[in-house]
């Protein structure tokens, strides 16, 4: 009876260690994945609707959503050229809102510290980049100007903003003071809608917003572009020439562009909110770029007239912290140039 009792004890023990299932580890996208799963998740517009943010978010939101297994709704949230969305998003820590934005306005509110910043662009989680805009330059119809030539022999070129550090401010600034034009800002519109509407009813002359957003009034010959505000001219405007075709420009002019142009090279970004654990990042970046990867997605995005050119979350953080880390010299050229207090 013992010899009996030790052998099927023995046997016990050995079927229990090969075929007894063992507790494994589930791996950190799983438990992403399953925090996820039913959950509404909020993409962040920090613009009013119809503008090029406006529609990547629209685009993107379905596809995200069945990528995450979530509910993805697209919330705009407009005011101080995203400063009021990113304070908000800075105290959340979930994961479950993500925000898309032109970085140009947050970027000089942290440089130079204006008054009401409560975010850090550093502490956010960016998962990566959906497209690069493309910046004309462009004058309305009621303006009466054509050209460079025009503008240079203007006593005053009224521009629309959204506020005074934007990429609609820096760009139009940065082509003045190269090109010797007078460009007078008027901030405080509330998006491209509102701008554009500005300039069909003459109340300013100028504007540069993202090609996607001014085709239709190019095409429509309501407005006219007179510059490209980058390296490379844009394909449905083959006779526009860049700013560094515009006249040749000295170190310094070059300088002046070069860093107004990095600006606009960290493109449409999306983030997500400072503090959200890592699986939860690395899992958010993987659906980001598996959306983009999707055929369907790809051709409303090429009907639309924009291109998908995803970049790393990682690609993204290290041109945000360059941009951030500005060298006293440019940091005193570009608050003067931006009228910023104290320079």
């Amino acid at each position: 009876m013992k010899r009996f009792s030790f052998g099927l004890i023995a046997f016990i023990l050995v079927f229990g260690y090969f075929y007894v299932p063992q507790q494994i580890p589930v791996a950190h996208g799983q438990d992403a994945a399953a925090f996820y799963k039913g959950k509404t998740v909020s993409l962040v517009v920090p613009y009013n609707p119809g503008g090029g943010y406006d529609t990547w978010a629209r685009m993107l939101a379905p596809y995200l959503a069945k990528k995450l297994g979530a509910r993805v709704i697209v919330r705009n949230e407009p005011g101080a050229g995203g400063k009021v969305a990113l304070n908000r998003l800075q105290k959340e820590s979930d994961g479950l809102s993500l925000i898309i934005l032109a970085t140009k306005a947050a970027l000089t509110t942290q440089i130079f510290d204006e008054p009401g910043r409560k975010f850090d662009l550093r502490q956010f989680n960016w998962l990566g980049r959906v497209s690069q805009d493309e910046y004309p330059v462009v004058v309305s119809e009621k303006s009466g100007y054509r050209s460079i030539a025009d503008l240079q022999r203007a006593k005053e070129v009224k521009f629309a903003s959204d506020t005074p550090t934007s990429g609609k401010a820096i760009r139009p600034l940065v082509m003045g003071r190269i090109l010797g034009i007078n460009v007078k800002l008027v901030s405080g519109y509330s998006g491209s809608a509102a701008e554009i509407l500005a300039l069909q009813r003459g109340e300013v002359e100028g504007l540069s917003t993202t090609a996607l957003t001014l085709k239709p009034y190019i095409e429509s010959k309501t407005l006219f572009p007179v510059v490209i505000m980058d390296r490379n001219r844009i394909k449905y405007l083959p006779d526009v020439p860049t700013i560094y075709e515009a006249k040749k420009l000295s170190d310094r002019e070059k300088r002046i562009a070069d860093i107004a142009l990095a600006f606009d090279a960290v493109g449409r970004p999306v983030a997500t909110t400072p503090n959200v654990p890592g699986e939860r990042v690395a899992f958010l970046e993987s659906a980001l770029k598996k959306t983009l990867d999707e055929p369907d997605l790809r051709k409303k995005v090429e009907k639309s007239g924009e291109e998908v050119t995803f970049a790393p979350g990682k690609e993204i953080a290290d041109n945000l912290n360059t941009l951030l880390d500005f060298s006293s010299e440019d940091k005193a050229l570009f608050g003067k140039l931006l009228s910023i207090q104290g320079y």
